[in-house]
């Protein structure tokens, strides 16, 4: 029981998954988060949803944070940390869809994801893209650059010829 309860803090839901999301690519993605112990995806006709299992249990709130307003295939991921306490279900076949609150932290308030009635904000626009101007010409030439005349140590001006051959010495 106390493994299981272990492995049940150590494990997220991720939930909103496109069909074409593999466990290899969550995988990946999560593994920017902590060590992985396992990968389990399970489909619902059209619903996606998958399990991450971390090594640590310091992972899945890590992952929850970095991972907030990451999109898979256009699909923002839902993430909840499973706990111990029966919030999923015992029969791992059957599809669990957690209830999810993003916090504001500007407002200090949680807010639901999304509503049925609603559907989620836009994203906020971009800013325009301003015409970059080329670098002015003088950053890569300076015409005016003075040069000193004579090379500040010992130059010899004989050739290489000169300075090599025995006989003129």
């Amino acid at each position: 029981m106390a493994h299981r309860e272990s492995r049940d803090r150590r494990t997220l839901y991720c939930g909103n998954l496109h069909e074409n999301v593999t466990e290899e690519m969550l995988f990946e993605l999560f593994l920017q988060s902590g060590p992985l112990e396992s990968v389990t995806m399970k489909r619902d006709g059209r619903r996606s949803f998958g399990f991450i299992t971390f090594k640590h249990e310091e992972s899945v709130p890590y992952a929850e944070a970095i991972m907030e307003n990451v999109c898979l295939f256009s699909r923002p991921l839902r993430l909840a940390a499973r706990s111990s306490n029966k919030d999923f279900n015992s029969n791992p076949n059957e599809p669990y869809t957690p209830e999810m609150y993003v916090s504001d932290s500007s407002l200090h308030r949680t807010t639901p994801w999304h509503s049925p009635q609603q559907p989620p904000p836009p994203p906020p626009p971009l800013p325009p893209q301003q015409q970059q101007q080329p670098l002015p010409i003088s950053l890569f030439s300076n015409n005016d650059m003075n040069y000193p005349s004579q090379p500040h140590y010992p130059y010899d001006d004989r050739t290489p010829t000169q300075r090599f051959d025995r006989r003129k010495q």
